[in-house]
């Protein structure tokens, strides 16, 4: 009997293997199917002009679908066999690349793309994406393979070679150039995006995790602060990992100050006077602690009205001025922020329903977060282009376009700006897209080799494109990287955190988090020395703080947003010396 049941325990455990490897195979074919479904030739003929669009005689039971790019084609010469007298072909010629813009029952209208016409005519052949240029833009950097699959799902395209089409692409993906009738294939981490060549979207592939879609492991780089050369480190090799216990206190090289209520998507640290408070969120509600050398919970707001909160900066807008809070959330589908007032304990509104993300920078690096820059929101790309200041005039606030300079990469969520170098002028530090990068105005000079970021605040919607209803798109709010002034060096150095992914989870990227750890990145008179401090740590990093050499650090249990479960934990660990470096 117990040989037996050993028995069935391995049978149900090798049952359950199976069938999830089963289920991932067949995601992934799924997914494959989808494109080659979704950008299948389909052949159809030009059958009326109405006003400025053309009419087709294909419709939704042809496969088409609104924003679907078609070649417009004129038959030219046949082409006959010598001897057998067969005609094998036709020269035809390309004349036109169109749009589909809308279908009728057995019609549908199609509109020319500017740069693309040349004389169609009533006749003329019109077959769906062919022969159209496409370009593959990989923004995890290490996912030629995929390009390949995608590539030989859709082989009626005329691809551009991979190599080269990564020394095209900016660090914001954007249209080559106004002549360009190409069709623009962007993965960024676990999705893909198929832009129309003007640039607007045609499909949105999410959840690519199905596809197997693998950070491979990458030789990083460090780079010896004694000479100039380049020493190659494997990154996967095993680590220690950090498991940390409010029975202990201390675990490996961080220290535990204490534990929050909640599991924590997102948070801030400030400090006033001799006060340091520090808010939180578990995308529900909204915590304030103070702390010196013990948490204390001092306000607590559970009904805030939002579908998810999603970032909090503190705001000092003077030095006699008191504290604000500035929460930009998710509701209605749509990217808000309200500034509360911190008065006697309680979190008291003073402005609603701002239409902008909002986040606060110490400019003058006094410690004291004292400018405030609202971003719009852009529903096709999430982080709009749009910049202002706030200011704080009594008890009004007033705006004012941002005459710092600022490159497009910039977000107010996951920045910060400083002099990092001593020369006079402010750099922007930037994470975004599993990077981070360093800007001098829009000059970017500094891109990090080994990813960065990963947070658990993130927000998943459904785009409108031009003509038809997109997929899923998701947006992240990047935990923001710090300031550090370590001794033995003149310069800052910039602290942020980096996460290891799982490669086999499903769903968004907090999900998927399996590790934590630090990065620190020190201008050495030439470049930006990165280096790693500290053991991994086995959750989510949601807040790092810098005070008295010491690092502060928000660790937050895995859970589920919607049922409020888990737990937050504050560490600390020493910054090494830059001499110990």
């Amino acid at each position: 009997m117990f040989w037996f049941r050993i028995s069935r325990n391995i049978y149900l455990m090798t049952l359950f293997f199976l069938v999830f490897a089963i289920q991932t195979l067949t995601a992934g074919e799924l997914l494959l199917s989808n494109l080659e479904k979704d950008f299948k030739s389909v052949s159809g003929y030009i059958v009326g002009v109405h006003e400025t669009e053309y009419i087709i005689d294909l419709d939704m039971e042809s496969g088409v679908s609104p924003g679907d790019i078609f070649t417009v084609v004129r038959e030219g010469k046949s082409i006959i066999h010598p001897v057998t007298k067969k005609i094998i072909g036709k020269l035809d010629k390309t004349i036109a690349i169109a749009k589909l813009t809308r279908i009728k029952k057995g019609y549908s209208f199609v509109r020319t793309i500017p740069g693309g016409t040349n004389g169609i005519k009533v006749g003329d052949r019109i077959v769906r994406y062919q022969d159209i240029p496409a370009v593959f833009w990989d923004y995890t950097d290490n996912s030629e393979y995929f390009f390949y699959m995608v590539k030989k799902a859709i082989p009626s395209l005329t691809w551009m070679d991979f190599k080269q089409a990564q020394g095209l692409k900016s660090i914001l993906p954007e249209k080559l150039d106004n002549n360009s009738l190409s069709i623009y294939f962007i993965l960024k981490d676990n999705q893909l995006e198929v832009r129309d060549p003007g640039f607007q979207l045609i499909k949105v592939y999410s959840d690519l995790s199905a596809l197997n879609i693998k950070k491979h492991t990458a030789k990083s780089m460090l780079i010896q602060q004694d000479s100039n050369k380049i020493i190659q480190a494997d990154s996967g090799q095993p680590v220690q990992k950090s498991v940390y216990s409010s029975n202990k206190g201390v675990s490996g090289n961080y220290q535990l100050h204490g534990t929050f209520k909640d599991s924590i998507v997102m948070s801030d640290f400030v400090r006033n006077g001799n006060h340091k408070f520090i808010a939180t969120t578990n995308g529900k509600r909204i915590s304030i602690y103070s702390f010196n050398e013990k948490l204390t919970l001092v306000s607590e707001q559970k009904k805030m009205g939002f579908d998810q909160i999603l970032d909090l900066s503190w705001w000092i807008p003077n030095k006699n001025s008191p504290l604000y809070l500035a929460v930009t959330y998710w509701l209605n589908d749509k990217i808000y922020s309200d500034l509360l007032l911190v008065k006697d304990g309680n979190l008291l509104p003073f402005k609603k329903n701002l239409q902008y993300f909002a986040g606060s920078f110490d400019l003058d690096q006094d410690g004291s977060p004292e400018t405030l820059i609202l971003q719009s929101f852009d529903r096709e790309r999430f982080w709009g282009n749009t910049l202002k200041t706030a200011r704080l005039n009594g008890n009004k606030i007033s705006y004012s376009p941002l005459k710092l300079k600022l490159p497009n990469l910039f977000t107010v969520s996951g920045s910060v700006i400083a002099d990092l170098d001593n020369d006079g002028e402010l750099e922007s530090v930037i994470v975004r897209n599993r990077r981070l990068y360093i800007f001098k105005e829009k000059k970017m000079i500094y891109k990090s080799k080994r990813v960065a970021g990963a947070s658990m605040s993130e927000i998943n919607y459904d785009v409108q494109g031009a003509v038809n209803l997109i997929d899923e798109m998701s947006g992240t709010m990047e935990v923001a990287p710090v300031l550090a002034g370590i001794k033995g060096s003149k310069a800052l150095s910039i602290i942020s955190i980096t996460a290891k992914l799982s490669s086999i989870s499903f769903g968004s990227v907090s999900s998927r988090i399996r590790s934590s750890q630090l990065m620190m990145h020190t201008y050495t008179g030439k470049t930006f020395v990165r280096s790693v401090f500290g053991n991994d740590i086995e959750n989510p990093i949601q807040g790092i703080a810098f005070d008295n050499n010491k690092l502060f650090l928000i660790v937050s249990d895995e859970n589920s947003q919607s049922e409020l479960e888990g737990k937050g934990h504050l560490l600390s660990i020493q910054l090494p010396s830059s001499e110990s470096k």
